[in-house]
């Protein structure tokens, strides 16, 4: 037979007085590097005059990157992996008590390989000549299998101030090798704002309800919209261009536009690009 248990919990009708989260309180982070990864970022805080439950540190936009802290010591470290612009969080209970801009940059473009199992990633070494691309060899040299799925990214993370959200133009040519095995192969491109991300992922041909796009506050899936020209021969070389004019952003196709979007305004500066 199957029991059933239940757990009764006696709510409170007054207020948590316990909960205080004081004018003096300190929050900063400071990279222990310049640029590159890894990169530790040491947090310091002042919670000695705080009450809560409890303590946290979101240093990503990612909730499952949270981290209990001691409120009665004053610092705590994270190893940033990747390179990246994050708002790390300090949270009092569930609640955003302060935030600090976190920037991983790099000095140049850095290709990774990742899996889903494994949060640190490998960095292989990038052929520069014209195009981005990695050598069969240096995955071998990496110790990679390559009937294994794997994420291949490329970052170029850096304070890019001259460059504004709501103007801005960014094109890029790409094909997708050796995926003779892999089933539904994409690409994706992602630029990094103050804000947030958007981003544009291509499909191979067939694959299209996996395609979907990212423009500021609106996301579109290839589940329930009909982003059939996302769907390429993803073995051949495509172009693939957006342009970012004040409210409105436009996506083009091997130079046929494809999608116009609405888009937000103040956003602030772009941060960097990666594409997958």
């Amino acid at each position: 037979f199957t029991r059933i248990y239940f757990l009764f919990i006696r709510t409170k009708s007054t207020p948590d007085t316990t909960y205080y989260i004081p004018e003096s309180l300190t929050f900063s982070a400071d990279n222990t590097v310049t640029s590159g990864v890894p990169n530790t970022v040491i947090f310091s805080y002042d919670l000695s005059e705080t009450k809560a439950d409890s303590f946290s540190i979101q240093r990503s936009w990612n909730p499952a990157h949270r981290t209990l802290i001691d409120p009665t010591k004053t610092h705590f470290t994270e190893i940033y992996y990747y390179p990246g612009f994050h708002k790390a969080k300090l949270m009092a209970n569930d609640s955003i008590v302060r935030e600090e801009e976190i920037l991983i940059q790099t000095e140049e473009w850095l290709a990774t390989s990742s899996t889903m199992d494994n949060p640190i990633p490998t960095y292989l070494p990038l052929e520069k000549e014209g195009i981005l691309s990695i050598k069969p060899e240096s995955y071998e040299k990496a110790g990679l299998d390559l009937r294994q799925d794997y994420y291949l990214s490329y970052y170029f993370i850096q304070p890019f101030d001259s460059i504004f959200h709501d103007h801005y133009e960014m094109e890029m040519s790409l094909k997708v090798d050796n995926f003779a095995q892999k089933v539904c192969p994409f690409a994706q491109m992602r630029i990094i704002d103050e804000t947030d991300v958007s981003f544009v992922t291509l499909v191979e041909k067939g694959c299209e309800g996996n395609a979907n796009v990212k423009i500021d506050d609106t996301f579109l899936s290839g589940r329930d919209h009909d982003l059939s020209a996302f769907g390429l021969e993803l073995s051949e070389w495509q172009q693939l261009r957006m342009v970012m004019n004040n409210d409105e952003a436009d996506i083009f196709i091997n130079e046929k536009k494809v999608l116009n979007l609405a888009a937000q305004a103040d956003r602030g500066r772009i941060k960097g690009f990666i594409n997958n």
